[in-house]
Parts: C-alpha cells; structure tokens; sequence
C-alpha cells in the first residue's frame, strides 16, 4: 500500500492510460458514437495522452537535434581546417603572383635598355637605425665591384659598397650617408639625392 501511495500520481496516470486504450479497444470498428461514459473517459484521459505524447515527442525531437547538433560541430571543424589550408594556399599563390609580375617588369626593363643588367635577390637587410642597406645574391664572381649601381625597374636602388666572392652589400639611396646625382624632369635642374 506504501508503494502505491509513493506513486500515487504515476499510477493514476497509468490507470487512466489503460482505461483509455481500453475504452479506445472496444469502439474500435464498431463504427458507432461514444456512449457517455466513454466521452468522459476520452475527456479526461486525452490531456494526459497530448502530455505524454508530447513529452516523447520533444524527448525525441532533442536527442535528435542533439545528435546532429554533434554531427554539424564534427564537419564545422573539418569545414575550418580545410578553410585554413586554403588561406594558406591562396596566400602562396598571391606571393607567386606578385613574385611573377615583379620578374615581368624586370625583364621589360631589360628590353627597354641596351645596357646589360645581373639580376640578383635581396637576401638581408641591415636593421641599424645609422645605416640603411640590403644584401643581395651576387658577388665578385658575378663581376660586381665596389661603387656600381643597383638598380630596378622603377629606378636607382643605390650602390655597392662591400662585395664578397658571392655577396654584396649595397647601401640604399634612401640612406643619410648617399648621394646620388639627380635630374629633376620637368624643370630639367640637376640635384643631389
């Protein structure tokens, strides 16, 4: 008896949910109305029905969405790391480009003159506050000496200063100690740079 009234409620809802389904057995096919007892039994037992299906139903719904809640969080970040390697590729692929259109200009720049040029990379800069100057790729044994130009395909660059076998250091035009002899084109007056 102690158990029954513990559970009270749980078992009412039970008793209801048999005496409905019951109910629901006998009408079944008989293809006649309800009686009046079977009206209040539907009556009152259909709320306890629309609860319990409803609560399935959301218990249901939430495992589910649960489920492809994990599912979608699994291919976000799978979606993400292949984003990130495709930043990384782009990003090579724009350094290419740049890369490619600067040896395009230099090779215009070339045709352009008569004079023969040794192409060469910047591999260091001199990170001094007091001097400004690059590194780059070719030495004595590519023929450069002391005092030559450097130049691009946008114009003077600066000069040599110090030359290895197969390195050079050229101090930059843009540095306090260089002077380098200008042309201003409009007015034609010459000038120190």
């Amino acid at each position: 008896m102690t158990i029954f009234l513990e559970h009270r409620a749980k078992w009412i809802s039970y008793l209801f949910i048999l005496l409905s389904l019951i109910l629901l057995s006998l009408s079944i096919g008989k293809g006649r109305e309800w009686n009046p007892a079977e009206k209040l039994a539907i009556e009152i037992t259909a709320p306890f029905q629309k609860f319990f299906i409803g609560t399935i139903s959301t218990a249901k719904d939430i495992w589910k969405n649960y489920f492809f809640l994990v599912e979608t969080r699994q291919e976000n970040l799978r979606l993400n790391k292949k984003i990130d390697l495709l930043e990384i590729e782009n990003s090579r692929y724009q350094e290419l480009l740049l890369t490619n259109q600067r040896l395009q200009q230099l090779l215009k720049f070339q045709q352009n003159t008569e004079e023969t040029f040794l192409p060469a990379r910047v591999i260091g800069w001199d990170s001094s506050v007091l001097f400004k100057s690059i590194i780059i790729s070719r030495g004595e044994n590519d023929g450069l000496k002391i005092n030559m130009p450097v130049v691009n395909s946008k114009g003077v660059i600066g000069r040599t200063v110090s030359v290895s076998p197969n390195y050079t250091q050229v101090l930059l035009i843009t540095d306090q100690n260089s002077a380098v002899d200008g042309l201003v084109q409009r007015s034609r007056c010459r000038g120190m740079l």
